[in-house]
Order: structure tokens, then C-alpha cells, then sequence
């Protein structure tokens, strides 16, 4: 795996936990008070407040628990970075549809979107365990949870501000912004470090390539200096005699 430059990699770390702080600010914006949301949209009697505002704070979570291996497949040969972007952008565009609904019904249908496009936390994990040299991963993970982890304490009590000041809906136009602001700062401040393929070499004595042997594992094999232990990277079609093509099937 590249990693970044010794300052690159702290500036990754630092960046993403600076736009997870901001996009959890504003996911913490307004669900101390959806029950609150719930009677303005006119359900009035307690114990279907209690029951609606329960089933739209599961929905999100359980449809991204259902979808979330879906993003991770799509983040292995897309780049992690895109799937934040593409949460982020989903969020801002629903979020703030849902201080326009009118009904329930349409906020039940607003937080079951805003599942479909969740995935941003994991990925953000993802990113900053791949974005630092190996030894800093423990050290990256634990600035960005704790990025996440602040923005639960922090955001209720603005989210509680701005609700009691300019109401209800507001709220989620702010956190709408948020979502915005954290989307420019990924696009501004991160640079995503991808992994490269891993260089492989033939064996001399066998008949096919061992693709787990790494190229310096091979330079140290006594067979390294004849024409059978050249290394290459598998994406190249670069062939060899003891491989009989097997390296240009793995492109």
C-alpha cells in the first residue's frame, strides 16, 4: 500500500476528522426533537407520536445495515472518497427535503431515502485506516471516532438552539448546510491514497505463478538472476515461460 508523505498523511487524517465532525453536527441536528417534528405534522395523539417518531428514527439504520455491503463492494472499485461524496450529496438534497414535507408520511419516506444513500461513517473509517502508514492506523481510526463521538455531545444542544430560535424546520436546513460544507471539504482538503497491485513473481520450479510470492521474496531466491524470476506488476499482460500467460489472465 503508498502511503502518503510523513505531513500528507497527518493532513488526511486531520481533514477527514474535521468534515466527520461537521456532517455528525448536523445528523445530530434534529432527532432529540422529532418527536416535537411529528405533532407538527399532525399527529396528535401521544401514543402514535411515540410509535411514528420510533419507526423514523429505525428506518434510516436499518436500510443502510441492508445496503451497507452493496456500498462496500462499489468502494473497492469505485475509490472510497466517491461513496462519501455520493452519501453527502444524497444527504443534503434529503435532508433538506424533509423541512419541506407536509405529512408523516412523507417524512417516513424522506428517512427511508436518506438510508438508502447512508454509508458515510463506515467509509470514513475505511479512509482513514488506508490513508496513514500501517504503525498510525490505531492512531488515524481514534482521531476520527473521536471527531464523531464530539459531534454527538455538540450537536443536540445547537440543533435544540437553533430549533427554539428559528423552529423546527430550519433545523434541518442547517443541517443540510452542513452536509454541504462537509462535501466541500472532502472534495477541497482530502486526498485519497488508492492501493496499488501487488507485485508478483514466477517460481522456477513450478509449473504456474504463485501470486502470493512478492517480488522480494524472489529477488532473494537463488533462481532470482535467471529468466523465469522477473517480477511484474499483474495488470501488466507481460508474460513469462513458467507462467505460460496466467499473469496476463489476473488484468
Amino acid at each position: 500500500m503508498p502511503h502518503a508523505e510523513p505531513e500528507g498523511w497527518q493532513r488526511n487524517v486531520w481533514a477527514l476528522s474535521l468534515i466527520v465532525f461537521t456532517a455528525f453536527v448536523g445528523f445530530q441536528f434534529f432527532s432529540p426533537f422529532l418527536p416535537l417534528y411529528v405533532q407538527e405534522l399532525g399527529v396528535t395523539d401521544p401514543a402514535r407520536v411515540a410509535i411514528w417518531s420510533g419507526v423514523l428514527l429505525a428506518v434510516t439504520p436499518s436500510v443502510a445495515a441492508v445496503l451497507a455491503p452493496v456500498w462496500g463492494i462499489l468502494a473497492d472499485r469505485v475509490g472510497r472518497k466517491l461513496m462519501m461524496i455520493r452519501s453527502l450529496v444524497g444527504f443534503a438534497v434529503i435532508i433538506a427535503a424533509m423541512g419541506l414535507v407536509t405529512s408523516v408520511t412523507q417524512l417516513f419516506v424522506a428517512r427511508l431515502l436518506q438510508g438508502v444513500f447512508a454509508g458515510f461513517s463506515v467509509m470514513a473509517m475505511a479512509l482513514a485506516s488506508v490513508s496513514c502508514p500501517r504503525d498510525k492506523v490505531p492512531v488515524a481510526i481514534g482521531r476520527v471516532q473521536s471527531a464523531q463521538l464530539l459531534s454527538v455531545a455538540v450537536g443536540p444542544a445547537v440543533g435544540g438552539y437553533v430549533a427554539s430560535h428559528f423552529g423546527i424546520r430550519f433545523a434541518f436546513f442547517v443541517t443540510a448546510g452542513l452536509c454541504a460544507l462537509s462535501l466541500v471539504g472532502l472534495l477541497l482538503l482530502f486526498k485519497e491514497v488508492r492501493r496499488r497491485g501487488r507485485r508478483v513473481c514466477p517460481s522456477a520450479t513450478s509449473s504456474a505463478c504463485d501470486i502470493s510470492r512478492s517480488c522480494s521474496d524472489c529477488s532473494s531466491s537463488p533462481s532470482s538472476s535467471t529468466e523465469d524470476s522477473r517480477c511484474s506488476y499483474p495488470s501488466r499482460s507481460r508474460t513469462f515461460p513458467a507462467c505460460h500467460g496466467s499473469l496476463s489472465s489476473l488484468a
